[in-house]
């Protein structure tokens, strides 16, 4: 099982403040549901996504660009 959920956009206020953060802090918590893998879909291309990811220490969400 996954979770999938998107945001408006990369380095917005409160996707980078509470959204995203949120997800990465409660990580272990969704995982011990049973979920196997976290993804984050966004309007950004794959360098904005790996650069947000990096500015805020995302490390076991999965981002995933509109393409």
């Amino acid at each position: 099982m996954i979770v999938l959920f998107s945001l408006p956009g990369a380095f917005t206020p409160t996707c980078s403040s509470q959204q995203l953060p949120g997800f990465e802090k409660n990580y272990e918590k969704i995982k011990s549901l049973g979920i196997d893998e976290i993804y984050c879909c966004s309007v950004n291309d794959s360098y904005v996504m790996n650069a947000w990811a990096e500015k805020i220490k995302i490390k076991n969400i999965k981002l995933i660009p509109d393409g």
